[in-house]
């Protein structure tokens, strides 16, 4: 797993209540269905899952789903059990065993990682909440086997590997997983919360996590009892999808999961709703830049009709710039950063929620009065027609948008299964989509004032047939042989010039009526070297807020009118626009796009609307640990006077930020967004014959301004004599976030393959050697790694760590040792390079499977001065290396006593220990990074 896949956050709207399977097969394509309006029209627009279902002898359901796109199979297991199926004293359970599912099992006693990368896995992960356990991972098509038996042998095959030692290692890791999260502004409003909206024995009334106190008391017989009751097969949802089909999959799943036993029968409530009709409030004190308010209901589970419609009305409330809350209270009213409405689906109930965000200076009975009256409002007279039409229409895009990938979590695998368990239907969620077309507004305001009129909780931040196990045929001394892997298949690449010149890189994707276009500026956090820092991400999103002809908010309700999704945004190098297009809307959501590119209003009243929000994610940066050192180390790397001599995030400085003028933001788009700058790529649902006649009428007329193009200067930069140490004092932290880092060569250069294979084996994966040892072998840090970061010029090499406070300088100890005996003593071994070589090489074919991996990778290499088809040369480029090569180019590019250590954490508890390590001059700063004796 590289790091770029470590941080991930997914969320689905769908499914809820299992329903059992007899022993047949069926085959099923989904029916459309009728709708009315535009809205209700866009809902059955291409989402059609075809599958077939059979259930084993032993209870196991599984789902197969056939899309040959790609050569590789999602492989999916979801298990009936999450955290409300634990007992008071015994929290937290449900997760730290979905840890120890990583541990090995009986038959592979080892890291259920190492197998996966060997074979190129790639969307893989497990996770765990209230009513699930969920378990997937993509792996080319040769290797389905090596996945059957992996998780059949956890399924069916797993307390013999399970000893003491490897419980502790795990509740250590799961310990440091929670210290990470409460760490974070906000970051125990759950607890409270969950303690506020559900009374003394509901399942719901703790968090996933557990405490610590449950997670120590946990034992090898909880172990054992735990999966003997809820790993049986009759509890599971198998889905497989893919390059697959049922009559290839089901001898498959017989031989390695038909041996496997059923489990108990189980009892398990079905819902639970508490009744509230009183509201109830809370506050909270914690480290954050900005007071929130949290207002929360408790309502009809996931399978439930009156949720589908609580979900429009979520959508109504709080999504987009429309909103309505969004509207009162951060476009116009301006008494908040941010606001969210979302109605979060789960088995036994769910949660209606309100975010609040609120701006400095701002009272919260002000922006309550304002809440209050809006939600008055709602109550009394519901939604608009136009309303209506536009959520609808935005959630059906999203839809279409989500069935690109066959898994992860939110993938057609994930869709099924939740289906399965929850509602006893693969395709539960196009019953939810009926339900959704069919409601008029006076349906979502009946549903609004029977839900959340009343009864909220306000935080302010302040059943079972006779199985019989088949006989196994399956050896397990040794993992089944993996065949030939599938070779990468990249979309041929075609190009063309508009009629002002500016090329268009074209790669078709027809899998789904989607066009995405991006037009790549060569811009980015660095065009700011000399200027106002952050006017670049200022400028970009400031595109989108008022054009010549369209307000803000007129600008977004034709977007979602189109279902299209029109961003903004920069890199370090770049800046760009995006627009993801429905095909049937192609045209006009193309001159949608360019309207914000070409006819900017830079109105001052919006300029001044988003500066408080600019400066408040400023001020959530200097809250964050990682975002503090991220901030800071750019001009520690590349000294003064460097275009890369900024933060990291590119957000500027509040000084900065407040004295940037409509003027500079005129500027900024006259030297940089222009044609002589930039360049169209295209991904999806069209041809070079189709887009390019569109993309000219749109933008082939646009000729660059008389003001000067802007240009980069990029000088060489040598590493320091010695490394140095900045401590960034966060009192009461429980973590110590470390971060040290020097430069290496630019992603471009010639040897970047051979130092990403060197980086993979030190840190650059779940199983590399910092990892295994801070996580797996310490247990002082949830996740540790090295990477670099991509960059036109040279860029920075890094190791993290965020590892417990009383750990800090012990850690940073292994981390210098594992750099030294890496360069030296204990270099890279044949196994080490063969492994990650081939797991890079394996994984390639899936790495493009949607057509925003296609698009990311025509733009990183165009950023980077790479051909367009620069994945087609990879093979070719690992087939060079060689063994000595790691080692040279590990004692060449890693220089641990060159490095510059940015240490957030708890002064008082940790200096000293830093200072003791000898790496070089110390120094203090807060927050701010401003001096501190």
């Amino acid at each position: 797993m590289k790091i770029s896949n470590i941080l991930a956050v997914s969320a689905v709207l769908f499914l809820a209540a299992c329903d059992g399977a007899g022993g047949d097969q069926t085959s099923t394509t989904s029916p459309q269905a009728d709708g009315a309006g535009a809205g209700a029209a866009l809902s059955t627009l291409a989402v059609d899952i075809p599958y077939e279902k059979f259930t084993l002898d032993n209870g196991l359901r599984v789902i197969v789903h056939e899309d040959r796109k790609a050569p590789i199979v999602a492989v999916a297991v979801l298990y009936h059990v999450g955290s409300k199926d634990e007992k008071p004293g015994k929290t937290g359970f449900a997760h730290l065993f979905e840890h120890l599912m990583y541990n090995g099992s009986e038959n592979y006693d080892d890291e259920y990682f190492k197998p996966f990368r060997e074979v190129g896995a790639t969307a893989m992960n497990g996770n765990t909440w209230f009513d699930r356990t969920f378990y997937f991972q993509n792996v080319p098509t040769p290797a389905l086997e090596v996945a059957l038996f992996m998780e059949s042998d956890r399924m069916g095959h797993l307390l013999g590997a399970v000893t003491e030692e490897r419980l502790k290692e795990q509740i250590g890791v799961v310990q440091n997983e929670k210290r990470q999260g409460d760490d974070q502004p906000y970051g125990r409003v759950e607890y409270r919360q969950l303690e506020g909206l559900f009374p003394e024995g509901h399942p719901y009334r703790w968090s996933t996590i557990g405490s610590m106190e449950d997670l120590n008391a946990a034992s090898l017989d909880d172990v054992k009892e735990w999966f003997r009751e809820y790993y049986g097969a009759a509890n599971a949802v198998l889905v497989l999808a893919g390059d697959i089909d049922a009559a290839t999959a089901r001898p498959l799943v017989e031989k390695y999961f038909g041996d496997i036993a059923s489990g108990p029968p189980l009892a398990r409530r079905t819902e639970w709703v508490p009744e509230r009709r009183v509201n109830a409030r809370d506050v909270m004190y914690d480290r954050v830049p900005q007071a929130r308010i949290y207002r929360t209901w408790v309502v009809p589970g996931r399978v439930k009709e009156d949720l589908a419609k609580l979900q429009l009305a979520a959508s109504v409330l709080g999504s987009g710039k429309n909103s309505r809350l969004y509207k009162a209270l951060v476009h116009e009213g301006q008494l908040a950063v941010s606001v969210s409405v979302s109605a979060q689906p789960f088995e036994l109930a769910s949660f209606f929620e309100i975010s609040v965000t609120i701006r400095d200076g701002v009272d919260v009975a002000a922006v309550e009065e304002v809440l209050d009256a809006e939600l008055e409002k709602f109550l009394a007279t519901g939604p608009s027609e136009d309303e209506l039409s536009r959520v609808r229409t935005k959630i059906a895009a999203g839809l279409v948008r989500g069935l690109e990938r066959i898994g992860g979590n939110g993938g057609k695998a994930a869709i099924l299964a939740r289906g399965e368990l929850y509602a006893g239907d693969p395709l539960f969620f196009r019953r939810k989509m009926d339900w959704m077309n069919a409601a008029v507004p006076n349906d979502i305001r009946q549903v609004a004032r029977r839900w959340i009129a009343n009864g909220y909780h306000q935080i302010t931040v302040l059943a079972f047939p006779e199985y019989a196990a088949a006989t196994s045929g399956v050896d397990r001394s040794a993992l089944p042989q993996v065949g030939e892997m599938p070779e990468l298949v990249f979309p041929h690449i075609q190009t063309a010039r508009l009629d002002n010149g500016m090329e268009v890189i074209l790669a078709e994707r027809h899998t789904i009526p989607v066009v995405n276009v991006a037009l790549q500026f060569d811009a980015g956090f660095a065009a700011d070297a000399g200027g106002k820092l952050g006017a670049a991400g200022y400028t970009m999103s400031m595109l989108d807020e008022g054009t010549h002809t369209r307000s803000a908010l007129e600008f977004a309700a034709e977007a979602e009118r189109l279902g299209a999704i029109i961003s903004t945004g920069s890199s370090l190098d770049t800046s760009q626009v995006s627009l993801s297009a429905l095909s049937a809307n192609l045209v006009a959501s193309v001159d949608l796009f360019a309207d914000i590119i070409l006819n900017p209003a830079f109105p001052e009243a919006e300029i001044e609307r988003l500066r408080p929000l600019k400066l408040a994610g400023i001020q959530q940066e200097k809250a964050r640990p990682l975002s503090i050192a991220l901030r800071n180390l750019p001009p520690l790397l590349y000294g003064d006077d460097h275009p890369y001599s900024i933060p990291l995030t590119g957000s500027g400085t509040e000084a900065s930020v407040a004295a940037i003028t409509r003027a500079d933001l005129v500027a900024f788009h006259d030297r940089w967004i222009r044609p002589d700058n930039g360049r169209l790529f295209v991904v999806g649902d069209t041809t070079m014959d189709e887009i390019l006649p569109v993309l000219n009428a749109a933008l082939g007329g646009w000729q660059a301004p008389e003001a000067e193009k802007g240009t980069k200067s990029f000088t060489h930069v040598a590493l320091p004599e010695a490394g140095r140490v900045i401590i960034f004092d966060k009192p009461g932290a429980q973590q110590s976030m470390i971060i040290a880092g020097h430069l290496v060569p630019a992603s471009g250069d010639a040897e970047t393959t051979l130092l990403s294979i060197t980086n993979d084996i030190l840190g650059g994966n779940f199983t590399a050697r910092i990892n295994m040892n801070l996580r797996e072998d310490k247990n002082w840090a949830y996740g540790a790694y090295s990477f670099a970061l991509n960059a036109a010029a040279q860029r920075p090499w890094i190791l993290y760590a965020p590892v417990q406070t009383d750990k800090t300088s012990e850690s940073i100890a292994e981390l210098l040792r594992e750099v030294r005996e890496y360069r030296g003593q204990r270099p890279a071994t044949q196994t080490e390079m063969d492994i990650s070589v081939q797991s890079d090489l394996r994984g390639l074919p899936g790495q493009f499977e949607s057509a925003g991996a296609v698009l990311g990778s025509m733009m990183g290499n165009a950023r980077f001065g790479r051909p367009y088809d620069y994945a087609t040369t990879l093979k070719e480029r690992y087939a060079s290396l060689t063994l000595d090569d790691i080692h040279a180019k590990a004692a060449r590019s890693f220089q641990p006593d060159k490095l510059i250590w940015l240490i957030v954490g708890d002064r008082e508890k940790i200096e000293a220990g830093i200072r003791a390590l000898d790496l070089g001059p110390l120094e203090i700063r807060d927050k701010d990074g401003n001096p501190i004796e």
